[in-house]
């Protein structure tokens, strides 16, 4: 989840205005066609920093998550995970 509010808030908050909704496995609902150009896919660099105890320091942990469109959603269930959210 934490990556996910990240990505929606952090890293590309253009893309995800508004917001979408995660349903808490590998899908994000949105209430409109993302914009991930004419590929229909985007790459984006996530670094999150973690303190690690053990080495008593900081440590970036980055991953690259790969958005890609893949169809509509019938609006019942969009609704149904806007309401939940």
């Amino acid at each position: 989840m934490d990556i996910i509010k990240q990505l929606q808030t952090k890293v590309a908050p253009t893309i995800f205005t508004p917001r979408a909704v995660y349903d808490g496995r590998k899908n994000i609902f949105a209430a409109r066609e993302l914009p991930f150009g004419e590929d229909g896919y985007q790459e984006v660099c996530l670094c999150i920093l973690a303190w690690v105890s053990l080495l008593n320091q900081f440590s970036s942990k980055c991953r690259y998550p790969k958005l890609s469109r893949q169809q509509l959603a019938p609006p019942a269930v969009l609704q149904k995970y806007t309401k939940s959210s």
